[in-house]
């Protein structure tokens, strides 16, 4: 619903006759007709304005509908499932969404967690995501390493799924392996939060458990830095840079691999 404009919405759901406003050159079915005997989906329903609820409401109840600019009922016999990712019940006390077409959704209530809550789901959703992006571009990328999808498991999400399939279409796209690694991956998601550290800890336990991840990001973050600066000193030259740093070229190579950094960025 929040896709659609205010002013097309009514005519989307509802279909309007010909002639019933200007381009209205012949008849068109609306949404909830088309989905008679069947189910519509709602989604972002909270966006709906409050105008336009009324309307729906009616057709809800009592199985009827009136296309924009007609004269007839049509009956339809209909299931309504709507989303939202708002919070209807405030939204009915502030009075942007009404009472009873809320009680009239709410039968059933499943409460989606965001992708924050539920970690243990990402694997499989990379998975998923590599398969179906892979179909369409025709890209090589079969699978994630291990230190990618630690990366992926200790960022926050803000965006939820959404964001994490554009992280995984991006990370496809500037993939030089079949395996994807740190270094494909967006700058933010490779970025320390405080929330994906601190649930705020609760106890000494999970305290002593905030710190060592604090410093394990803070470590990697100077290994890093520290390898892409030898690397840019030695112009991408994968032996002068473990000489320069004083180590041999396997520890090296090791770390370069371990954070996705490839020297020929840095040759020049």
């Amino acid at each position: 619903c929040g896709a659609i404009p205010a002013t097309l919405l009514e005519s989307e759901l509802f279909g309007y006759e010909k002639g019933a406003f200007t381009g209205a050159a012949k008849t068109k079915k609306g949404r909830l007709e088309l989905a008679d005997s069947g189910t519509l989906f709602l989604d972002e329903v909270g966006e709906m304005p409050r105008e336009l609820q009324v309307t729906l409401l009616r057709a809800i109840e009592e199985h009827k509908i009136m296309r924009v600019g007609g004269t007839r009922e049509i009956e339809i016999d209909i299931r309504v499932v709507a989303s939202t990712n708002k919070d209807l019940r405030q939204a009915v006390k502030s009075g942007n969404f009404r009472e009873d077409l809320y009680y009239r959704l709410s039968v059933v209530c499943i409460n989606l967690p965001p992708l924050r809550e539920r970690k243990g789901d990402i694997p499989l959703l990379v998975k998923h995501f590599i398969n179906k992006h892979r179909a369409v571009s025709k890209a090589k990328v079969t699978d994630v390493s291990e230190e990618a999808l630690g990366y992926l498991k200790q960022y926050h999400w803000p965006g939820n799924i959404r964001e994490l399939e554009n992280c995984m279409i991006h990370a496809m796209a500037v993939a030089q392996d079949q395996v994807i690694g740190p270094g494909d991956l967006p700058e933010q998601v490779k970025e320390p939060h405080l929330d994906t550290v601190f649930q705020i800890p609760h106890s000494w336990k999970q305290l002593l458990q905030a710190k060592k991840i604090v410093r394990e990001q803070a470590v990697g973050k100077v290994e890093r830095e520290f390898l892409i600066r030898a690397l840019e000193r030695n112009r991408g030259n994968i032996s002068r840079s473990a000489s320069d740093v004083g180590m041999n070229r396997w520890q090296f190579q090791s770390l370069l691999k371990k954070y996705g950094i490839r020297p020929n960025e840095y040759r020049t």
